[in-house]
């Protein structure tokens, strides 16, 4: 008998918890009714078979574990690149007057591996409202192994590579940089690190907009160059002075080569370059380092690398 009265006990307040009575003495109704939870979650996918179902939380948990993978690999390359920046500021520290050439060679590798894919993979790693915040690791890089009026092309400055890094990054669809080999050269005052490479690049829209501005509306051309992969062979050439910063940067593409090899027709190659926004190691409209340069000749490269990357224009 005493199993029985365990139970009714525990169906009585069961019914006690389900249905409660109002604190009130002088409340004679019925108690008051709660509707009962539903077991389990609240339907929020179509009726699916089991395969469906089944084939549904494969790829629900596939999309999962690539997204973790992604992470690691974010994570991964970001320690990466923090290494390499701590590894040149060491380097520094340490410089004697004249650094050994194996130094300036690690420090070029270091500076093309950091770019190999251009700014994109800083904006991944590091994605903000503020489009400078990812700019702090090769801001760093570039500010420790280069001087502050770094000569580059017609114009001087860090931000300005910085800024045509951006432009490789944003006006084409893919970017990847590919070191071939690099030799040393010693003159009377300064080392001479020459960088052969091969830089792999996707035209898209973007790149016809911004650098064959003169071919939007041949559509025939510009579907036999939009999604291919161009190959360019580059050569850059770091010019160091005594105290092992890089006070020249000249960077040579070979974009005749490179689309030849697309195309396979002179002709086209030739209307391409013929009106091209690509000067000797610039892509795109200088005017905006033209203006820089007349603005700077009265206020010298003193405001913070990134303020005067943006000054350039990050859209440009």
């Amino acid at each position: 008998m005493r199993p029985q009265q365990k139970d009714t006990h525990s169906t009585l307040s069961i019914q006690a918890i389900l249905n409660p009575v109002p604190d009130n003495p002088n409340y004679n109704g019925k108690p008051i009714l709660v509707a009962r939870k539903r077991r389990g979650r609240r339907a929020l996918l179509p009726k699916m078979s089991s395969s469906e179902r089944g084939r549904y939380y494969r790829q629900k948990n596939h999309a999962y574990c690539n997204e973790l993978e992604h992470g690691v690999d974010v994570l991964d390359m970001h320690v990466e690149y923090l290494t390499i920046v701590r590894d040149l500021h060491l380097q520094r520290q340490l410089a004697r007057p004249h650094m050994p050439a194996g130094s300036l060679e690690k420090i070029v590798r270091e500076y093309l591996t950091l770019f190999r894919n251009g700014l994109n993979s800083f904006v991944r790693t590091q994605p903000s409202s503020n489009g400078n915040s990812c700019l702090e690791i090769p801001a760093s890089f570039m500010s420790a192994c280069m001087s502050s009026d770094v000569r580059f092309d017609d114009f001087c400055g860090v931000d300005v590579i910085l800024h045509q890094w951006h432009r490789y990054s944003t006006y084409f669809s893919a970017i990847r940089v590919e070191i071939l080999n690099v030799d040393i050269t010693e003159t009377e005052h300064e080392l001479i690190v020459k960088a052969r490479n091969n830089v792999k690049t996707r035209f898209s829209r973007e790149t016809i907009k911004n650098i064959f501005p003169h071919v939007l509306g041949n559509e025939v051309l510009i579907k036999r160059l939009i999604g291919e992969e161009v190959v360019i062979p580059n050569q850059t050439l770091f010019y160091f002075r005594s105290d092992g910063k890089v006070h020249r940067l000249d960077v040579t593409p070979d974009y005749m080569t490179a689309l030849w090899n697309v195309l396979g027709n002179m002709e086209d190659v030739a209307f391409l370059l013929g009106r091209a926004r690509i000067a000797q190691s610039l892509i795109g409209d200088v005017d905006a380092y033209r203006n820089r340069e007349a603005s700077i000749n009265s206020s010298p490269l003193t405001s913070p690398l990134c303020d005067r990357f943006e000054l350039l224009g990050s859209n440009t």
